[in-house]
């Protein structure tokens, strides 16, 4: 008889971890679709907000990255932990959303707590995920919306985010996002996790 009920319990537990997980992709996919009812409704019964992906990128990493302030807001309400790491990389939700130039997103990381600070498995931190990209060697701005990259660049300086300086030693002008900060080889490719993410989620 005790032995049916440790089955039983056993069965029940690993049900139940099935479930938080399914709930975790469904999130995930509900922030991909933009499906608003859907990512309240999961939230709310808060189903698996700090679930993450076989890279490591929880659903707060994903909105911060897709720019999706109220369900940034809304998870870290949850209770989600602003300061989490992917597995391979080591990029928080910041991350994303500085390199995806998402200032309202950054913002609202801050004010949650997220470190400015943090570091990449490289050591490189959120300011220069925003600065690269925008800078190219010959210190003009490349291929993003400028305003809006110097924007999130300011702000997170204006939190006490310093740059980091390459190899030879060469820094960035905070001020206006000009310099000759290096392009970093080894930098994550933000876009690919986000992409990985999504084709993980159910059709």
């Amino acid at each position: 008889m005790k032995r049916n009920v440790f089955v039983a319990a056993l069965a029940l537990a690993f049900g139940l971890a099935l479930s938080a997980q399914d709930q975790g992709a469904g999130l995930r996919k509900a922030i991909f679709a933009d499906d608003s009812s859907r990512i309240s409704a999961l939230i709310s019964s808060k189903a698996a907000v700090n679930s993450t992906t076989a890279e490591g990128v929880t659903p707060l990493m994903i909105a911060a990255g897709l720019g999706k302030t109220a369900v940034v807001k809304s998870l870290i309400a949850a209770g989600a932990p602003v300061d989490v790491q992917t597995t391979k990389d080591k990029l928080t939700a910041l991350f994303f959303a500085a390199d995806f130039e998402n200032l309202d997103a950054a913002r609202a990381l801050a004010e949650a707590g997220a470190s400015v600070k943090a570091t990449d498995v490289n050591g490189y931190s959120a300011i220069d995920y925003a600065i690269i990209g925008h800078v190219g060697l010959d210190g003009t701005m490349q291929n993003r919306n400028t305003e809006r990259g110097k924007a999130v660049i300011l702000f997170l300086n204006s939190k006490g985010a310093k740059p980091k300086k390459d190899e030879k030693g060469l820094g960035v002008d905070v001020g206006n996002a000009l310099g000759n900060l290096m392009a970093i080889g080894s930098q994550a490719d933000l876009k690919e996790l986000l992409d990985k993410a999504k084709a993980e989620q159910p059709r």
